[in-house]
């Protein structure tokens, strides 16, 4: 992973955003709060994980794959990496050992926000326990 990359959140002046996938979902079917939400953010605060890129094309209709795409191509895609992966398999652990059963798939989005140190956008909070505690939670809508 380049430097560039694992300082995205402490290099910028302004809050940086990770768009979990049902954030986007509901953007895409045209939810005026989530348009407005969306709208309201800064193309260059804005970030995808590549989980969400799976996500949004897996559960598209084959007719909206393109519209997935361009939607897609208008972030910056953050992958996931060896080390991310690994962090995130130790969270999924401790968070197992505790009595929460996450999907991989969110364990990974939220360890894509804890690595980049950004902010992730969802609507579903309960989700991401290991971000609570570092402030990297936005619940939208609130």
């Amino acid at each position: 992973m380049s430097t560039g990359l694992r300082n995205l959140g402490k290099k910028e002046k302004g809050k940086l955003y990770l768009l979990d996938t049902n954030f986007l979902v509901d953007y895409l079917l045209g939810k005026d709060e989530f348009v407005a939400k969306f709208k309201g953010f800064s193309q260059t605060q804005l970030f995808v994980s590549s989980i969400t890129s799976c996500e949004l094309i897996s559960g598209a209709k084959e007719k909206d794959v393109s519209t997935m795409n361009e939607l897609l191509d208008s972030f910056i895609v953050l992958p996931i990496t060896d080390s991310l992966a690994r962090k995130a398999g130790i969270t999924r652990a401790k968070l197992r050992n505790k009595g929460f059963k996450k999907p991989l798939a969110d364990i990974l989005i939220g360890q894509t926000a804890i690595e980049y140190n950004l902010i992730l956008v969802t609507g579903n909070l309960r989700d991401f326990p290991q971000l609570k505690e570092k402030n990297l939670l936005l619940a939208f809508p609130e």
